[in-house]
């Protein structure tokens, strides 16, 4: 077992190398995050899918805005008690889940449907639906409209340690009554750049990325794919935009904790297409 650690610790160097010597690159590359979260983990979905037409978000009403986005915009900065959690999937990849929870989580703190922050359940989700290798864009949003989802104390998320999907919770863990909150609608929202941005001022918006083996190294700056192969895609929040050093990014708030990229986010680049990033997402609305 050590020598496979040892195996894998050197392929990481080896790797982390490589990213260091390509010329031009516009983000940071760093072996903390990748040697210490289990995340290069690949998908158990055997359709191994870059991308999916996705029926449901083809059914929502379409979101349109006569208002003009800004050019810049950051729900860190506006609301910054509003984006302190950080969802952490740990050994249970259900991205997709865990960003639109939080993503629920973070719109009823902005919208103040809370007195104060609430963090929601992602076990419930995978316990109740789609495990931890499985779900679409807007799935989660789906499942939240028709069923609901309790607080992440009421239903904790076990499966970021184990990886395992357990039974669904009809009460919460200490044996009080599971009660649920509910998104009112759900918008679509084209993955066109400019109703994006517009999207994004009035809230979070659930979108999926392609997910390679170089994001692991990120570390900071604006992320564009450069080395290594596809894993599959991840679900995400996007919380603003920008642009720095003449390069426009969206910023985004990965699942994966505090201790990924700039404390839980990071850049992507925007206006390019990359990692398939502008393509449909979900707008919640509470």
């Amino acid at each position: 077992m050590l020598f496979i650690l040892s195996l894998q610790s050197k392929a990481l160097e080896q790797q982390y190398e490589l990213l260091l010597n390509i010329p031009g690159l516009t983000w940071k590359p760093s072996l903390n995050f990748v040697k210490s979260h289990p995340f290069l983990q690949r998908s158990q979905n055997p359709s191994q899918r870059k991308y999916v037409q996705n029926m449901f978000i083809d059914s929502l009403e379409s979101f349109n805005s006569p208002l003009t986005a800004p050019e810049s915009f950051d729900w860190t900065a506006m609301e910054p008690s509003c984006m302190k959690i950080i969802t952490d999937t740990g050994n249970c990849p259900s991205y997709n889940s865990a960003a639109e929870v939080q993503a629920l989580s973070d719109l009823r703190c902005i919208q103040a449907r809370d007195p104060e922050y609430v963090q929601y359940s992602v076990q419930q989700l995978v316990d109740c639906e789609y495990g931890c290798y499985a779900g679409l864009t807007g799935d989660a949003w789906k499942f939240m409209l028709n069923s609901g989802v309790p607080t992440e104390s009421c239903v904790p998320f076990e499966s970021k340690l184990t990886g395992k999907k357990n039974i669904c919770s009809t009460q919460c863990k200490n044996g009080s009554s599971l009660n649920v909150v509910k998104p009112t609608k759900l918008k679509k929202v084209e993955g066109v750049e400019s109703q994006m941005m517009k999207a994004v001022v009035q809230g979070p918006l659930s979108v999926e990325f392609d997910h390679y083996e170089d994001l692991a190294f990120y570390s900071s700056g604006i992320y564009t794919h450069t080395y290594g192969e596809w894993i599959d895609r991840m679900g995400a929040e996007i919380v603003g935009y920008g642009e720095e050093n003449g390069i426009k990014f969206w910023k985004v708030k990965i699942p994966l904790g505090e201790q990924f990229g700039e404390n839980g986010f990071m850049k992507i680049a925007k206006g390019t297409g990359e990692c398939k990033i502008e393509s449909n997402g979900i707008l919640g609305v509470v």
